[in-house]
């Protein structure tokens, strides 16, 4: 039947971090920081997230994984998601429930021992 299919969409990013932030907008609009920021990337072999979406119409409710853990409420975070203005939610477009799950390979502040160890290694 044609109503059997599951989609699974998968993407994965690098894991960033900001050595000096920016202090505000000097343009609102136009998304204009205040001044210059300094930032590393780190190799996504190493440390990344992973967010998969898996969509059917034979999913009955929405369900949302984080870290590994289930029962994370899905509107908790697409409302987050939604106030940036920057994404447009599965939700809104389609009927159809979907499942994400989103994992980082490890918590921010290993992220930052590890930067400043290989730092202090060079």
């Amino acid at each position: 039947m044609a109503d059997k299919w599951v989609l699974t969409v998968t993407a994965q990013t690098p894991t960033n971090i900001a050595v000096i932030k920016y202090w505000g907008k000097r343009n609102e609009c136009l998304i204009l920081p205040i001044n210059d920021i300094i930032s590393v990337t780190l190799d996504p072999q190493h440390l990344c997230t992973t967010t998969s979406v898996t969509v059917s119409p034979a999913f009955t409710h929405d369900r949302m994984w984080l870290n590994g853990k289930g029962n994370v409420q899905p509107e908790a975070v697409l409302q987050t998601v939604s106030k940036t203005g920057k994404a447009t939610s599965y939700w809104e477009a389609t009927e159809e429930p979907a499942t994400p799950e989103s994992t980082t390979d490890e918590t921010p502040a290993a992220a930052e021992s590890l930067l400043k160890h290989q730092l202090h290694q060079n």
